[in-house]
């Protein structure tokens, strides 16, 4: 639909549903911790230095290059959530963050800690290790989001300033793009390590319009593989980089040894990282060839998943997003190829995807051991991002319909219910337990995803014309010119969803997304039962995992004879929740042929804290008939959530509990595979 207006800013609901409740979450606890601990571990001690408030040498660690990207998304995730509103302390570090980093910003706009602070004569030297244009990309995001909230632009200011230094330094604007850097030119196409920047174009376009930012992205998605001198380029650069972080420990014991008494910021603790031999050859490898940056081939051949999950990702949603602002059919079939694929051999069952660590990216496929998963917490966010840019593309809703399951899944499993602690990565088995810890010394994830849930309500509802569609089952209040849409219920955990119109614009039908995962639904307008319509069903392709997005559909109710628009009309909308099982490619390792349990949008797990008569492998090898399950209430875990219980082949009590809620509670195994 050309003429869909899809909103930017929505008041999100107050109601119990799950997404408003997480979202509550993040605004009201999990913004404080990661403000904390940006504090705590030098990122925002780096801009201090960059602003000559402090000749402190930023000691953040290996991270440095990209910490600044930390306090971007930081910046963002604040400035999506300022129209539901945040604390009056949250609101006050934020605009103290802004000036500090228009102080940070050299006279000529240009800003990155990392070189100002310790390569000022080095800008653009390393672009495939250092992700100086991945990090510029997040600040102009979160200046596209201020713009939004609040039609401030300090923000975006300051990245446009940025974004005009990029262009000179690598001759954007020239119709034969050269790559730029001090020196001998080593590559005439080198390109970022990270797409990011590329995103943030397309974003800025949508709210100003300005041509020219499609042109950038565009030179920039155009400059991808391009190149013969890519294995030359990685080793230039990851050579270059090593260098450099030598040299900042040396400025370390330096400033360490001029001040006694000084003591460099803590590191954080690792995270989890279980790397063999064959895992680290294949990382080699792709880091070597360029397949790890997303820059070993064109983005009109990047239709295999491959490389680091979220560099994919991000251009994928990039290679989307300029699809539809130029109309390029061929552009907008690669990407839903790239889909296709993924889901069909590359995705767990939660929707997560990367299968190895060190690479954080993909194996070959069906190489999806559970155990081994990484499943890095900022693939999944990317993946939901992707799937909304392919559903405002295409309009077709198997893309709403994943994207909903990965939102529920893969992205909400990496908080803790206090909001404190995170996982970096997400297996789907594990024998010792959870593995969050309050920040990472790479903490990309963390105030990502507050920046994804502080907009998820305008994920729900879009107009075309006369037809309003109901994308995802999302609380809110969403105001279009002339009619008001209100979104209540709790689709994940009762199924019940209400949709209540008032103004004076007429909405002559309602569309909603029919998904996968139930088999029925009933509707009533305004108290009385409504027929609906229905989009011919489709096949769903075999996937690896047992999900199956593409049985989703539309379902279409005629609103004609509904009473007057200026008193309101109801919709009320009644999922059935089954309990089904998806059965895993008998491929799979360690798994394949076993069952995961879902209810409604929610995937299931067995965790050891419930089951203390269990021995570790015996958890692990459950038998069980997923038709005998029962669901119970388990408000101990969440407010209303839901259990589902019943018996192993042995006559023991076993319960689930929704994959998203595991590693709040005492350590031990966990599983989402049973035998059935």
């Amino acid at each position: 639909m050309t003429d869909t207006i899809w909103p930017s800013v929505v008041s999100p609901g107050h109601g119990p549903g799950l997404v408003g409740r997480l979202a509550h979450v993040h605004r009201d606890v999990a913004l404080a911790h990661q403000l904390d601990r940006l504090d705590h571990h030098g990122a925002i001690e780096a801009f201090e230095a960059a602003a000559g408030r402090s000749d402190v040498v930023p000691t953040v660690g290996v991270a440095s290059f990209v910490s600044d990207s930390d306090v971007h998304k930081w910046l963002d995730a604040v400035a999506r959530s300022l129209p539901a509103g945040v604390a009056p302390e949250i609101e006050r570090a934020f605009d103290d963050l802004v000036a500090l980093l228009q102080d940070a910003a050299d006279a000529d706009g240009y800003l990155n800690t990392w070189v100002q602070t310790l390569f000022p004569a080095g800008r653009f030297a390393h672009l495939l290790t250092e992700h100086e244009l991945y990090t510029a990309g997040h600040l102009i995001e979160a200046g596209t989001s201020l713009l939004e909230s609040t039609g401030r632009r300090a923000l975006l200011d300051l990245g446009l300033s940025m974004l005009d230094v990029i262009r000179t330094a690598l001759r954007l604007d020239d119709a034969a793009p050269v790559y730029g850097r001090p020196g001998p030119r080593v590559d005439t196409c080198a390109q970022d390590g990270h797409p990011e920047l590329e995103l943030a174009l397309l974003r800025l376009h949508r709210v100003t319009g300005d041509p020219d930012l499609v042109d950038t992205a565009a030179a920039l998605l155009d400059r991808r593989g391009r190149s013969s001198g890519v294995i030359r380029q990685s080793l230039f650069d990851h050579v270059g980089t090593g260098r450099r972080l030598l040299h900042q420990r040396r400025m370390i014991r330096r400033y360490r040894a001029a001040h006694p008494t000084w003591r460099p910021r803590p590191r954080a603790p690792m995270h989890r990282v279980r790397i063999t031999p064959p895992i680290a050859l294949h990382t080699v490898r792709s880091v070597i060839s360029g397949r790890h940056w997303q820059n070993e081939r064109p983005i009109a051949e990047r239709t295999e998943p491959s490389g680091h999950a979220v560099g994919f990702h991000h251009l994928q949603t990039g290679i989307a997003m300029l699809a539809g602002a130029r109309g390029d059919g061929a552009l907008r079939a690669v990407t839903e190829s790239a889909w296709e694929r993924e889901l069909a051999g590359h995705m767990y069952v939660s929707g997560g995807v990367g299968a190895y660590p060190g690479s954080e990216g993909f194996a070959e496929p069906y190489d999806l051991d559970p155990e081994r998963a990484y499943c890095e917490t900022c693939a999944a966010i990317s993946a939901v991002i992707w799937n909304r840019e392919l559903a405002r593309l295409t309009d077709d809703p198997r893309y709403d319909d994943l994207a909903e399951w990965q939102l529920l899944n893969a992205a909400a499993v990496a908080m803790s219910t206090d909001a404190n602690l995170w996982a970096y990565d997400n297996p789907l088995l594990v024998r010792t337990g959870a593995h969050r810890a309050p920040w990472y010394p790479i903490s990309c994830c963390p105030s990502n995803l507050s920046r994804l849930w502080a907009t998820t309500a305008s994920m729900a509802v879009s107009l075309a014309g006369g037809t309003l569609s109901v994308h995802q089952a999302i609380a809110g209040t969403t105001t279009f010119d002339g009619v008001t849409v209100e979104l209540s219920g709790d689709a994940a955990w009762t199924g019940a969803v209400r949709v209540r119109l008032s103004g004076d614009r007429r909405v002559e039908r309602l569309r909603f997304r029919v998904p996968s995962w139930t088999d029925d639904v009933a509707v009533r307008v305004s108290g009385a039962d409504a027929r609906y319509g229905l989009d011919p069903a489709r096949r769903a392709p075999h996937s690896a995992s047992g999900l199956a997005p593409d049985t989703a559909r539309w379902a279409h109710v005629e609103l004609d004879g509904a009473p007057d628009r200026a008193s309101g009309v109801e919709i009320d909308l009644a999922f059935t929740l089954p309990i089904r099982g998806l059965r895993q490619d008998r491929r799979v390792p360690k798994v394949g042929g076993m069952t995961a349990i879902a209810r409604g949008p929610l995937l299931y797990c067995v965790e050891g804290a419930d089951h203390p008569d269990h021995s570790t492998e015996e958890l692990l090898s459950l038998r069980l008939d997923p038709s005998a399950l029962c669901t119970e209430a388990a408000d101990d875990l969440f407010p209303d959530a839901v259990a589902l219980a019943g018996t192993d082949g042995r006559g023991r009590r076993v319960r689930l509990i929704p994959y998203f809620l595991w590693g709040n509670r005492a350590p031990g195994p966990m599983t989402v595979f049973v035998r059935t």
